[in-house]
């Protein structure tokens, strides 16, 4: 490796492009090239490890997260982060991997890297070079990233606490999205294939080209977009001065090369201008690095409460905005707690979605404040509030958009352990939207439509339903709001509004909610023989009425933070 001349810290979060090119002019010298495709996607895994090798969690806090940041204050080429969720997968692209570089002081000759670059630009003494026999084409694959949906204020102020921003003007606001283009990596000796849906942080270049923030209108944009070089400057062969070059015959030679090479580019490249949205709207992130996040991961540091002396602390402030319903409170709290551990067939074990039915006429406001009460204990909760809407036919699972070439996002299109509270109208749902709700609270999948297929993804997302009169949904449980105290948070003791109950209603929730639970003999004997019971004397008591009794008694466990399935938790 070339020797670095600038301090370790500041070459690594400034110049991660020169890092690149000191890895691959090592790594060109150091292992022997028999197959150029398979030389280059080992490079890129050679990049990934180097990078989880070295960037250590201190040094990792000082690269700024595009989450927190203006990019404008952002330097181009420089290290930065991006928290997001996979929203689409784009086809690969293809780009020049690898290339020739003349420098006119020396003129000498040196193989480079495009990886991690839109655009290969030149300087004053160095240019590229565009022999067909010294370039090649490799694929990436671009993300469409979108900040994780749902994850809640609290969690939001704490990254931001703990990660370096730049962000010095309130009137500009992070991007919406961001462009993460993936190269090849292995984790465990097995390729990494990324999911939609899925979270991650994204370590990388980032890349904020002039020429990306124009839209792509001509195949030249086109191309600086999948990262093709187009040099408006003297070619390469008018700048070697050689005797042998100046030869007209020599000179049809070189053009014809170059020809070739625009002709393959062009033949990889669909002139698709609307697929990939111009570099003012969404940055592009080219990724040396990446981790799959949970929003859970900065509570595992918590202290958890005692469940004795906590959860009536807790069943109370649940209470506080459903009229103070104390049974209401606890078939909460049961699915705050719940997540999917298991699954056989079509049977999801361990959800449970809830009904909370009645409460006041102004549903719209009762949603929200159901909502707000949430927000304050779950790192990503979302809401779908149908109340006031008329029954349109907007899908709210995602579909393909084939004129766009994109998939286009909807309400259920959320990540694994999100919780969703969905306000439902007084109106009967179209039977689309019934259908919609349905997959996801009985089965736990969500049907993107592909226009001529549907392809169903599993999904881990409680529902909880808010509604005026009983839903004619498949919802697990079902409980009547009775209580007879406002729908209003105002009267809740003041320590229950304070920073550090918070803190520990969210820990009780995390612990609680990721611990397993036992089954001792004698209750699972004693589970089996009232299963028998319950069938000889109502044959209408299924298998699944079973699996429900099952996961509330396992949640009551949970709920006062017990390890072992006891009898008095079944019974």
């Amino acid at each position: 490796m070339h020797e670095i001349d600038l301090p370790f810290e500041e070459y690594f979060l400034t110049q991660p492009l020169r890092l690149v090119s000191n890895l691959y002019s090592h790594f060109l010298h150091s292992q022997p090239v028999h197959d150029h495709n398979l030389f280059i996607s080992r490079f890129h895994n050679e990049v990934f490890q180097y990078f989880k090798r070295n960037l250590t969690d201190d040094l990792l806090k000082k690269v700024p997260s595009l989450n927190t940041s203006n990019i404008e204050l952002l330097p181009p080429n420089s290290l930065v982060r991006f928290r997001c969720m996979v929203q689409d997968i784009f086809d690969p692209e293809y780009y020049l991997a690898r290339f020739e570089k003349l420098n006119t002081r020396t003129n000498t000759i040196t193989q480079d890297i495009g990886s991690y670059a839109d655009v290969l630009a030149n300087d004053e003494e160095l240019h590229i070079g565009t022999d067909e026999r010294n370039s090649l084409l490799h694929e990436r694959t671009p993300l469409y990233c979108v900040p994780i949906p749902g994850e809640t204020k609290w969690i939001q102020d704490m990254l931001a606490s703990t990660s370096q921003s730049l962000r010095l003007s309130s009137e500009v606001s992070p991007p919406e999205a961001c462009l993460v283009k993936t190269y090849d990596y292995e984790e465990g000796g097995k390729p990494h294939s990324f999911k939609i849906c899925q979270t991650y942080e994204f370590v990388g270049i980032l890349s904020t080209s002039p020429q990306l923030t124009q839209f792509p209108h001509s195949h030249e944009q086109q191309s600086l977009e999948r990262g093709e070089h187009i040099d408006r400057r003297p070619r390469l062969d008018e700048r070697i001065v050689t005797e042998q070059q100046k030869q007209e015959k020599e000179m049809e030679v070189v053009k014809e090369e170059e020809r070739k090479l625009h002709q393959m580019l062009e033949e990889y490249i669909e002139e698709d201008e609307e697929r990939i949205p111009p570099g003012s709207l969404v940055p592009r992130l080219h990724a040396l690095l990446f981790n799959g996040v949970t929003s859970g991961d900065l509570l595992s540091s918590f202290t958890c409460p005692s469940p004795q002396e906590f959860r009536p602390s807790l069943l109370l402030y649940l209470s506080s905005f459903l009229a103070f319903d104390s049974l209401a409170a606890e078939y909460l709290l049961l699915f705050l707690l719940s997540r999917i551990y298991s699954r056989q067939e079509e049977f999801c074990l361990g959800k449970l979605s809830l009904g909370l039915v009645g409460g006041p006429s102004d549903r719209k406001q009762f949603g929200r404040r159901v909502f707000d009460g949430l927000n304050e204990l779950l790192t990503k909760c979302s809401l779908l509030d149908l109340s006031t809407e008329p029954v349109t036919s907007q899908s709210l699972s995602p579909h393909k958009d084939y004129s766009r070439n994109r998939l286009q996002s909807a309400p259920l299109q959320l990540s694994d352990a999100t919780v969703l509270v969905a306000n439902l109208p007084s109106l009967p749902l179209s039977r689309k939207h019934t259908r919609q709700l349905n997959q996801v609270a009985s089965c736990q999948k969500v049907d993107y439509d592909f226009q001529y297929h549907v392809s169903s993804f599993r999904v881990d997302i409680p529902i909880l339903f808010l509604s005026s009169k009983p839903s004619l949904l498949n919802i697990d449980c079902e409980v009547r709001l009775v209580g007879n105290g406002p729908y209003e948070m105002a009267s809740v003791p003041i320590p229950l509004l304070e920073d550090e109950f918070f803190k520990n209603c969210r820990s009780f929730l995390f612990q609680n909610r990721g611990m397993e639970i036992e089954f001792d003999e004698r209750v699972s004997q004693e589970i089996q023989d009232d299963f028998v019971r319950l069938r000889q004397s109502a044959e209408s008591f299924t298998q699944k009425q079973l699996h429900l009794w099952l996961t509330l008694a396992r949640l009551v466990s949970l709920s006062w933070g017990c390890r072992t399935l006891e009898f008095k938790h079944w019974n």
